[in-house]
């Protein structure tokens, strides 16, 4: 089942283990990536794959988000999709 948040700029899709990040890094961004790794990663250890098409954005909302990768159990794989500027990359 794909799911998108009513705030922020991201899709995923927990079964399908993948999530997508479009636009603009905010905050939320951070906290719904966060949310989803989580649950994969209470799942198993297959792989994630994270695909981006973002202009980049808050500084620290990427910091967040490169940690919270670096801490996955799950192996990620990731994919930019159309473009990947600033914090997106």
């Amino acid at each position: 089942m794909i799911f998108r948040p009513k705030r922020g700029n991201v899709i995923f899709d927990i079964e399908g283990r993948w999530i997508k990040i479009l636009g603009e890094i905010v905050p939320e961004t951070a906290y719904w990536f966060n949310k989803f790794l989580y649950n994969i990663n209470v799942r198993d250890y297959a792989p994630v794959h994270v695909l981006i098409d973002s202009i980049g954005g808050d500084a620290e909302a990427g910091f967040l988000i490169h940690a919270i990768l670096l801490s996955s159990i799950a192996p990620v794989i990731t994919v930019i999709t159309k473009k990947a500027y600033s914090t997106a990359f």
